[in-house]
């Protein structure tokens, strides 16, 4: 009889979904910078959910969707950012210095 599978705590699945929601902070206060952190919770959730028996599919699939938001906002704020011409003069203005 082979012995019982432990079960384990679902850690990957816990540090995607805190990955997901200290990720709304850091890509709303640090734009680009911010983007590694949501990064972090779409990989670690993925791993969870690609796992067949993996415990935490709820945390795994919360961090993922935070991820992806968070992700995603990022990337269309410093598109918006760049797209904005007072914000580039206002960038140029600064190089010139």
């Amino acid at each position: 009889m082979p012995p019982p599978e432990s079960q384990g705590s679902p850690v990957l699945a816990i540090i995607s979904l805190v990955c997901g929601v200290v990720g709304i902070i850091t890509t709303c206060c640090c734009g680009l910078f911010g983007l590694p952190i949501p990064l972090a919770a779409i990989i670690c959730g993925g791993i969870v959910l690609a796992q067949p028996n993996g415990q935490g599919k709820g945390m795994a699939i919360g961090g993922v969707a935070l991820g992806v938001i968070c992700f995603l906002l990022g990337i269309i704020l410093f598109i918006v950012f760049l797209s904005n011409p007072q914000f580039m003069q206002d960038l140029q203005r600064m190089q010139n210095k």
